[in-house]
């Protein structure tokens, strides 16, 4: 189980995509199952993402034993810096059964809820919640019309507990850059 690679391939992986044209097909890449892939190794795939492989959607790093914290705010800091930049893709990364990254808890900015689809956004948020061992936290979700305002305050409201989510969940576009804003 697991591919075993080392930050050492990783970089390889990388300068091989920088060198060719080949990252510009990458759909998804799976390094999950993997004990011997550190932050600053993430930092440099992620730097990589953004430069040379736009179409990739999916990145899957769960279960690899020496992620912490740090990853986070690499996956922070990414988003942050490729938000404007329409080529990039990649909506999913799969953090999970990394114990040494704190997790504590995910939020949900959710739209109106009794429009259908914001119901059935809340309903799949608490089984994939549910489906991981994470408890529901209903300090952690909301539920408004998707704005940048709404955004912002309601993430100001979650920096300002005593411990902060590890994660926002945003419903929208225009939600999601009152997060930022607030961030």
């Amino acid at each position: 189980k697991g591919n075993h690679f080392a930050d050492r391939d990783i970089l390889k992986i990388c300068q091989g995509l920088f060198e060719r044209e080949s990252g510009s097909n990458l759909v998804g890449l799976s390094l999950s199952d993997n004990g011997y892939i550190t932050d600053k190794c993430i930092q440099v795939l992620l730097q990589t993402v953004s430069k040379k492989c736009h179409r990739l959607q999916f990145l899957a790093l769960s279960n690899c034993g020496k992620l912490t914290n740090k990853t986070c705010q690499h996956i922070l800091d990414f988003y942050s810096k490729t938000y404007d930049d329409d080529g990039v893709q990649l909506s999913y990364i799969d953090l999970s059964h990394n114990a040494r990254i704190n997790d504590k808890g995910i939020a949900l900015l959710n739209g109106l809820e009794f429009m259908d689809f914001a119901h059935r956004r809340r309903l799949g948020y608490k089984d994939a919640l549910q489906e991981r061992g994470i408890a529901c936290d209903p300090a952690l979700m909301f539920s408004e019309e998707m704005t940048e305002p709404y955004g912002y305050k309601a993430t100001t409201r979650l920096l300002s507990l005593p411990e902060p989510p590890t994660a926002i969940l945003s419903s929208s576009l225009i939600t999601a850059i009152g997060v930022r804003r607030a961030i």
